[in-house]
């Protein structure tokens, strides 16, 4: 910073000076933003509202708060509702790096809502904020500013203490015509959350010791297993009954099932009227910082999800690589499942997060690996094939294997064999298995390597297909059907065979084989993963073993 050069002013300071009064002023503000606040650097005046400010919470632009309006409307009319009865939490939710920590950052640092007293915490593994032990440590600090504790009291330990702490706390804030806000980001961060040190046993107990895993690169010593070996979870602490002028508000990733130790009745984070879906901001780019390493899933897990472009389930990858499904389970669901997504949350689909990840897997592995994991992939499906596609047919050799077959021969006689369409049309809806014959009539057309008396053969059988399925299977669907049932939490019957089926038994008349379908895509959206790469003409299969 310059200094002053002025002769008739005051004397000149130095850059260190400047500096130091800058910082002061900072702090100030900080201070007195929007109102009296009370920060959790020094001891809280009762009088004033109190903000307790993680360490691990991020930085967040002007610009980036301002791409988040609607976001913040609903939280502060969440944080503000007093009516008897109102909800207690708001879980924000989302399949990939949509900004959830910087939505919550961004709430607490710029214009915090006003009557509200707030707790927050950043779940953080390059922190080191990933414990329950950190989270009891930091909040039992901030309530204890909060309340004007004159001396540190040891953090409490358990749900019955906690609940009593957190009904204190919300007294407070309660005299003082305020609510008391909790901010817990990164929920699923948490490496309670993934089981990892639950069942850690000797080599090859969980099935690890078949894996060619690397994890980043990292011995397992003695402080990573001390670290990763907490069984208790900071989603425990929350409160399932919260004081009634306490509000929650947590973000977490879609695909990550609650911890064990999360009560299964009654508390708020198994409760769907509780979710918000945070949806990407178009035009941002959905890019992790820093980019989650894919190959801490184990080389042949990462290898296979590259390979294969998404589509697996993980008793697809259990089958595939040897390894347990229980192993694979708590993989996904800790920090290492931050590399994948939900491609289709009814079937449990998984693909790797994005196109970069897809590129340095394969080229970490090789080519030769790649060669190796494609034709692996293919002999399984085909193992399907010869049994006929039956019932409980998976997902991947049914709908997606086309990704992997290039000659123009093999890939007419996969999509026009009509036991598969069949088998998929009654698996996943009529419409999957038509979107595919569309798209591949496209294709062939045009295909400069096929001949017009081929051209000609392959499109006649094509369209005797299409007539095949329409038939079968097109049946009215009312309006607004498939959007109602996702609103309802019935994300299964809003897909197309159950919808067809009810059309069926109402009696209706046949109808356009897209009806509903635009609402249904659409109600989706809001549920399910955000939009990957591109769109997918597959889907179908349910759970079951091999044939």
């Amino acid at each position: 910073m310059a200094r002053s050069q002025s002769g008739n002013g005051p004397p000149p300071y130095s850059d260190a000076e400047w500096e130091a009064a800058v910082r002061a002023a900072k702090a100030e503000a900080r201070s007195t933003q929007h109102g009296q606040i009370s920060v959790n650097r020094r001891k809280a005046d009762p009088g004033l509202r109190f903000i307790g400010l993680h360490g691990s919470a991020p930085d967040a632009s002007a610009s980036e708060v301002r791409l988040r309006a609607n976001e913040r409307a609903e939280m502060k009319a969440f944080a503000r509702d007093s009516r008897p009865g109102a909800p207690s939490y708001l879980c924000w939710h989302a399949d990939g790096p949509v900004g959830k920590t910087t939505l919550l950052a961004g709430y607490v640092r710029h214009k915090p809502p006003a009557g509200s007293d707030i707790l927050t915490f950043f779940v953080s593994a390059s922190h080191a904020t990933d414990t329950r032990a950190e989270f009891e440590n930091e909040i039992a600090a901030q309530i204890d500013r909060f309340l004007g504790t004159q001396e540190r009291s040891p953090a409490p330990k358990g749900t019955r203490v906690w609940n009593a702490l957190f009904a204190q706390a919300a007294e407070k804030s309660r005299k003082h015509g305020r609510n008391l806000l909790l901010v817990v980001d990164g929920l699923d961060d948490d490496v309670a959350w993934s089981g990892d040190g639950a069942r850690r046993g000797p080599a090859g107990e969980s099935g690890a010791a078949k894996s060619r895993a690397r994890f980043r690169g990292e011995p397992e010593g003695p402080d990573r297993v001390v670290r990763r070996s907490a069984r208790e979870s900071i989603a425990a602490l929350l409160p399932s009954l919260p004081p009634p002028n306490m509000r929650v508000i947590v973000s977490l990733r879609r695909c990550a099932p609650l911890p064990r130790d999360v009560p299964e009745k009654r508390h708020p984070l198994r409760q769907s009227r509780h979710l918000r879906t945070l949806l990407p901001i178009a035009g941002v780019p959905r890019i992790r910082q820093p980019p989650p390493d894919a190959m801490a899933l184990g080389e042949p897990v990462a290898g296979l999800l590259a390979v294969a472009d998404g589509g697996l389930r993980i008793t697809d990858l259990a089958e595939l690589t040897g390894l347990s499904a229980d192993h694979l389970d708590r993989l996904v669901r800790g920090s290492t499942g931050r590399a994948l997504v939900t491609e289709d949350p009814v079937l449990g689909t998984y693909a790797l997060a994005d196109s970069r990840l897809v590129r340095a897997v394969r080229e970490d592995v090789g080519e030769a690996a790649v060669l190796r994991y494609t034709e692996e992939l293919l002999l399984w499906s085909r193992r399907w094939h010869a049994a006929g596609w039956p019932d409980g047919t998976p997902p991947y050799p049914l709908a997606h294997q086309l990704r992997l077959l290039t000659g123009t021969a093999e890939r007419v006689s996969y999509v026009l064999d009509l036991l598969r369409l069949r088998r998929l049309a009654r698996t996943a809806g009529p419409d999957v298995p038509l979107a595919q014959l569309d798209a591949f009539e496209e294709e062939i057309g045009a295909a400069a390597d096929v001949t017009s008396a081929d051209r000609l053969a392959t499109l006649t059988a094509l369209h005797g297909a299409r007539a095949l399925l329409r038939q079968a299977h097109d049946t009215y669907v009312p309006d607004g059907a498939p959007a109602l049932y996702v609103r309802l939490g019935e994300a299964e019957r809003a897909r197309p065979g159950p919808l067809r089926a009810h059309g069926r038994r109402q009696g209706r008349t046949p109808g356009g084989r897209g009806c509903g379908a635009g609402l249904r895509g659409t109600a989706l959206r809001g549920t399910g993963p955000p939009e990957r790469r591109r769109p997918r003409a597959g889907g179908g299969g349910r759970a079951g073993s091999g044939p």
